[in-house]
C-alpha cells in the first residue's frame, strides 16, 4: 500500500484539556505497510502494551496464535515523520471483511502515547475502512483500557459486554464519489 501521509492541524485547532491548556497537535503520521520482517516487532510491542490486561483478566498470551493471525490482517507501521529518519511510533492492524473493518490492533510506542498518535491512527483506520467500501467499524477493548474513552469519543458504541472486553462498533457514512479522494 506504500506510505499514507497526513499533516498536523495548527495549535489553534488543537483541543484543550480540562485545565484549558492546548494539547499537543497530532504528529505528522505516515503509515508504512508492514512486512514479515516487522512481525517480531509487532508481537513484542503488542505483548508489552497489553501484558497487564492479560494478567489482570487471567488470559494466557499465545505468541503462536499471534503469528498465525498476522497474515490475515492488513498491517501497518506508524511512523513519526517529524524526524529524519522517521521513527517508529506504533502499529496498526486491520481486518477488512466487507461490509465491516475490524481494528485488530492499535499499539502505540510508550514514548508516543498521549501525544495524539492513537487518535490520528484511529481516524486513519476509519478513513481506510470507508474508502475500501466498508460501512461498519468494529473493535474489542479491554474494559480497563484507557483507550475505551478514545473510542467512545469517536462515536463507537458498546454493542456487547463480554467477560473482560467490550465489543464496540460504529456505522460509517458512505463515501461520496466526488469527494472520495479527500480526507473527510
Amino acid at each position: 500500500m506504500g506510505m499514507v501521509r497526513s499533516s498536523s492541524p495548527s495549535m489553534h485547532d488543537a483541543p484543550h484539556d480540562r485545565t484549558g491548556s492546548a494539547k499537543l497537535p497530532p504528529l505528522p503520521l505516515d503509515l508504512r505497510a508492514a512486512d514479515d520482517d516487522d512481525r517480531q516487532y509487532a508481537h513484542d510491542l503488542t505483548y508489552n502494551n497489553m501484558r497487564r490486561y492479560y494478567v489482570q483478566y487471567g488470559i494466557e498470551w499465545s505468541s503462536k496464535v499471534y503469528f498465525q493471525q498476522w497474515p490475515s490482517t492488513a498491517n501497518f507501521i506508524l511512523l513519526d515523520s517529524t524526524v529524519t529518519p522517521a521513527k517508529t511510533a506504533g502499529l496498526l492492524r486491520l481486518q477488512i471483511v466487507k461490509p465491516w473493518t475490524y481494528l485488530w490492533d492499535l499499539q502505540i510506542e510508550p514514548a508516543y502515547q498521549r501525544r495524539g498518535v492513537g487518535r490520528e491512527a484511529l481516524q486513519r483506520s476509519m478513513w481506510l475502512a470507508r474508502h475500501t467500501g466498508c460501512s461498519l467499524f468494529r473493535l474489542r477493548v479491554f474494559k480497563s483500557n484507557p483507550a475505551l474513552q478514545l473510542y467512545l469519543r469517536y462515536g463507537l458504541e458498546i454493542v456487547r459486554d463480554e467477560d473482560s472486553v467490550y465489543m464496540m462498533e460504529k456505522l460509517l457514512p458512505a463515501v461520496v464519489a466526488e469527494h472520495a479522494d479527500k480526507d473527510v
